[in-house]
């Protein structure tokens, strides 16, 4: 395993309710594959890939990057984020994953209105489509008919879904 160059990250959650749990996924991010595995994060750098500095919101810092970077080492090198670092993290990949979801929905409705209409959408149209889709009550508010329920709306069409 250690011919793999990869970075690993303890996320410290001893003592913490359980509202504060830590992430169960994966993601990629440039040059980088991202494991999360409640309280590890695991990075994966392709093999024979240049491997540059990448924050991954605030998940590494230059200043030590290349330290934590482990690639045929006899010793296996980690770091380790307390509760206060490990819920500063949390909070920003969950405000970027939300940036990134809300961008692709303004993009996906300017796209199927100009389609529709012929012409772009106002700004003002715009953000009351991304306002009407974030102020949604239920479980999840980025479900897919929610989603088609309010853009064909905005598009002044009959829903097809």
């Amino acid at each position: 395993m250690n011919r793999f160059t990869m970075s690993v990250i303890y996320l410290d959650s001893f003592n913490c309710d359980l509202s504060a749990q830590n992430a169960v996924g994966y993601g990629i991010d440039k040059k980088v594959r991202i494991v999360f595995l409640n309280d590890l994060i695991i990075q994966f750098y392709p093999e024979n890939s240049k491997i540059d500095f990448n924050e991954v919101a605030g998940l590494n810092s230059k200043s030590d990057f290349r330290k934590f970077l482990n690639v045929n080492e006899s010793r296996f090198v980690l770091k380790i984020f307390n509760n206060e670092t490990r819920m500063s993290y949390l909070e920003n990949l969950s405000k970027k994953s939300y940036n990134v979801k809300m961008d692709a929905y303004k993009e996906t409705f300017k796209h199927f209105f100009f389609e529709t209409k012929g012409f772009k959408p106002n700004v003002n149209l715009v953000n009351n489509f991304l306002i009407e889709i974030a102020s949604g009550k239920e479980i999840n508010n980025f479900l897919k008919d929610r989603i088609y329920k309010i853009l064909y709306k905005h598009l002044g069409r009959k829903e097809t879904v």
